[in-house]
């Protein structure tokens, strides 16, 4: 049985991700509503799929539950490897999710499709997360989901996770989680520490 690579922490601590692996203008500019040229091999249904749609129809799937749907989202690498690690790139269905797919950028065959993940936690906390997604376009499939890019720490750079390569997707995620706990446990150890006295 696969196991799912997200955890329940991911969609509650995720913040604005303006940057990916590939340099564009960033978030909210210089954005284009027209996807890269497909191949004129195509047929007429991949040569319909634009990133958005690839990414509205792998977060529904996402929403429902539907691991299988969201697998066939994926790039053809990314699912044979991610099945070969006997992984799932999505986190568990959530039926009060919601999602917000924006706007695109293509440069070539890749794509970033930006969005925004809502959802409430079982304490009644709402949280809203921005992610952007990276894509590549196939001849055969049209747009495939190849990977993410999230900011983790504010101001610092975006954690960018290659569905493509789930050994250095796993090693990302628990370097990050292992520098959450640190920072948390930081935190908290500050906050236990009394004032101390100032010296004369």
């Amino acid at each position: 049985m696969q196991r799912s690579c997200w955890t329940n922490g991911w969609w509650k601590v995720a913040g604005t991700a303006c940057l990916l692996a590939f340099s564009f203008t960033g978030c909210g500019g210089g954005s284009t509503e027209q996807p890269a040229a497909v191949t004129p091999a195509a047929n007429n249904a991949v040569a319909k799929n634009t990133p958005q749609d690839a990414v509205r129809k792998f977060l529904q799937a996402i929403k429902d539950g539907d691991n299988q749907t969201a697998d066939a989202m994926l790039t053809k690498l990314a699912r044979d490897e991610t099945k070969r690690a006997d992984l799932h790139v999505a986190p568990p269905g959530s039926p009060t999710a919601s999602f917000e797919v924006g706007q695109f950028e293509t440069q070539g065959d890749e794509a970033q499709v930006f969005c925004t993940w809502n959802d409430t936690a079982e304490d009644g906390t709402k949280h809203s997360d921005k992610i952007v997604w990276i894509l590549r376009n196939t001849p055969t499939d049209g747009w495939r989901i190849a990977g993410m890019a999230t900011e983790i720490f504010p101001g610092e750079d975006p954690l960018i996770l290659n569905f493509e390569d789930p050994a250095d997707m796993i090693k990302k995620q628990q370097a990050a989680e292992a520098e959450m706990v640190r920072r948390a446990t930081e935190t908290i150890k500050q906050a236990q520490t009394p004032n101390q006295p100032a010296t004369k």
